[in-house]
């Protein structure tokens, strides 16, 4: 029987690398809030970071994006890691592409381990505010 690891890292970011030498993950510009000029809208790339913990057999890994209303708005499934024997930590990273994002509001990211609830987080949308100008002068 295969158990849930310990999720000890769900990050969203722009862009999740893995070095291929060293096997080091590098994430980049992580966040907890999407601005966006106007809504609906789409983000082009995210990225999310998972590192777990306790990692043995094999893990199927989904993760949904969900609105307050807890509607699933995009699933990334099809994940599969195997660990023949017990490891440390396993990590890995997932990347989205047009993540749509219909309303300004809060959002959440879900992590599921064999079908299970492991981890949730948290995004915020919000608009985009035009930076103020200052006042001119009359001339």
């Amino acid at each position: 029987m295969t158990t849930i690891p310990e999720v000890k890292a769900l990050l969203i970011a722009d862009a999740v690398i893995q070095d291929k030498t060293t096997n080091k993950w590098s994430v980049i510009g992580v966040f907890d809030r999407v601005a966006a000029p106007a809504f609906p809208t789409a983000r082009p790339t995210l990225a999310i970071y998972v590192k777990l913990a306790d990692v043995r057999g094999t893990l199927k890994v989904a993760v949904e994006f969900r609105d307050a209303a807890d509607r699933m708005l995009n699933r990334l499934e099809g994940i599969e890691i195997t660990v023949p024997t017990a490891v440390t930590t396993v990590d890995f990273g997932l990347q989205t592409y047009n993540l749509p994002i219909p309303v300004p509001g809060k959002y959440h990211f879900v992590l599921y381990i064999n079908g299970e609830l492991a981890q949730m987080v948290p995004v915020e949308a919000v608009v985009l505010e035009a930076p103020k100008r200052p006042p001119q002068e009359a001339v």
